[in-house]
């Protein structure tokens, strides 16, 4: 009876450890995001891809770039460099080009390429250390998770998101 009772208890046992470590690898703890806490958790520098795609009213716009984004919580600052390509196409891209041009043509805050043959519309921004005001840094941190081992930085502006990964 004895050996009936140890050979069950190894059973289980092996199908105990077998399930726990089948759960701890289908979870990938790069992967665990929570809400960041603390200016200084995103002390440093960080680099990301945007890639979004979305159609309105019979135009889709196609935005790819690259953003490095600077953080140094001991001076409240951070810096932005930036290259973001948005392309127009669809049915209704030549009508309203006219509209989505001038719109960058006419705002001095925006550096912008425009290529009217391909309708596509290049923002350029480097931005050197600048103060954060109060304001700012805590929509970053409500906007903002960082993942468990502090080595990805997950940003949501309402319009897509974007994950970008210490350097």
């Amino acid at each position: 009876m004895k050996l009936k009772q140890f050979l069950l208890f190894v059973v289980l046992g092996l199908m105990f450890v077998s399930f726990a470590v089948s759960q701890n690898t289908a979870v990938n703890s790069d992967n665990l995001w929570y809400q960041i806490t603390d200016f200084s958790q995103l002390d440093g520098t960080w680099e990301g891809i945007i890639s979004h795609s979305e159609s309105q009213s019979g135009v889709t716009y196609n935005v790819q770039g690259n953003v490095i984004l600077t953080f140094d919580s001991s001076a409240n600052t951070f810096s932005q460099d930036m290259v973001v390509n948005t392309s127009f196409s669809g049915v209704m891209a030549r009508l309203f080009w006219g509209r989505i041009k001038s719109s960058f043509e006419d705002n001095d805050e925006v550096n912008a390429i425009i290529n009217d043959s391909t309708r596509t519309i290049t923002i350029i921004e480097n931005t050197g250390p600048r103060v954060m005001d109060d304001e700012e840094r805590e929509n970053l941190l409500n906007s903002s998770m960082i993942n468990q081992n502090g080595t990805q930085l997950k940003w949501n502006d309402n319009q897509f998101e974007i994950i970008l990964t210490r350097r």
